[in-house]
């Protein structure tokens, strides 16, 4: 179970990180412009606008809106499968004392 609650809590964090990139990139973008120009030339609609970003926030901002829904995922699937083994062994856990108290 700790390896379990280990790689929940590593890709939590992934997650949380990935989540900080983007916020940042899209806080940085409402103040780039709103028409391409050479270096901003990546179109996001934020906020009811539509801004430019440059390549390099582009591809950062693709891989961490990817992480960041994988690692929602699996977080998902890790803390589901975490509370089966929990409820596995607090079965095992109780039929250990029925079965001494049967004795």
């Amino acid at each position: 179970m700790r390896i379990v609650v280990v790689a929940a809590v590593a890709v939590w964090s992934a997650g949380v990180a990935s989540l900080l990139a983007i916020g940042y990139i899209e806080t940085t973008a409402l103040s780039q412009p709103s028409v391409a120009d050479e270096v901003y030339r990546n179109p996001h609609h934020l906020k009811s606008v539509v801004r430019f970003l440059t390549d390099r926030q582009e591809r950062i901002h693709s891989i961490a809106f990817l992480m960041f829904w994988v690692s929602w995922a699996l977080f998902a699937v890790l803390f589901f499968s975490l509370k089966r083994l929990q409820n596995r062994a607090e079965k095992r856990r109780l039929e250990r004392l029925l079965a001494k108290e049967e004795k």
